[in-house]
């Protein structure tokens, strides 16, 4: 699928906004839901309301490709979720600290 230079494709194969980081499913996710193009630019105030047109437009203009694209992102989302590991749990997150923290010292008071 060939973008117009509105949209860029990064190496992740992440298609984007060109200079903003709102992907082209998270617009159309509005879209599909029935948000009308002022109601998703409100959501994403780095765009235009004239980008937002655009990215629709180029989505009616290319459905199949859109979609498929779209499918393909939520698999590969999927996919990394399901091969994520858990983060550690509070009391790892606590023993950690407690290694690198100095032992409380012992300090003298003056007195005067």
């Amino acid at each position: 699928m060939e973008l117009p230079d509105f949209l860029t494709i990064d190496d992740g194969g992440f298609i984007h906004v060109t200079g903003r980081r709102v992907g082209l499913h998270h617009i159309l996710r509005g879209y599909n839901e029935g948000l009308s193009p002022e109601e998703i630019a409100l959501e994403y105030p780095s765009l235009q309301l004239s980008t937002v047109h655009k990215v629709i437009a180029f989505y009616l203009d290319h459905a199949d490709d859109v979609e498929k694209y779209i499918a393909d992102h939520d698999l590969t989302v999927a996919q990394h979720m399901t091969q994520s590991r858990p983060g550690p749990t509070v009391a790892e997150l606590r023993a950690r600290l407690a290694t690198r923290q100095p032992p409380p010292s012992t300090q003298r008071v003056n007195a005067e």
